[in-house]
């Protein structure tokens, strides 16, 4: 995804696969990105990804935040009203146009 974004002009900041969530409120108060993505495959735990999903919201208020990969697409997940979870890549690519 980092590398898509910036092959399409987009400035990118990336933050690994282990950033601890409670850092993300000061990269979002430093960066002000316009927009938050995240790859979900293995964490967080299945149970808790709307969890993960209204803290992200919290932490970076007013910003889009994307949930993609096999976590973020649960039968019956609920997101917070700024996620979005597109089901395939080209989905994703149409929002980062």
């Amino acid at each position: 995804m980092n590398y898509a974004l910036r092959a399409r002009g987009h400035h990118t900041l990336y933050l690994g696969q282990n950033l601890p969530i409670a850092d993300l409120e000061t990269v979002c108060e430093t960066y002000q990105p316009d927009a938050v993505v995240t790859v979900l495959t293995s964490q967080p735990e299945r149970g808790r990804v709307a969890d993960f999903a209204r803290d992200v919201a919290a932490y970076c208020p007013g910003k889009l935040v994307v949930l993609y990969g096999p976590l973020a697409r649960q039968e019956g997940l609920v997101l917070p009203e700024n996620c979005v979870s597109p089901e395939l890549m080209t989905d994703f690519l149409a929002l980062a146009a």
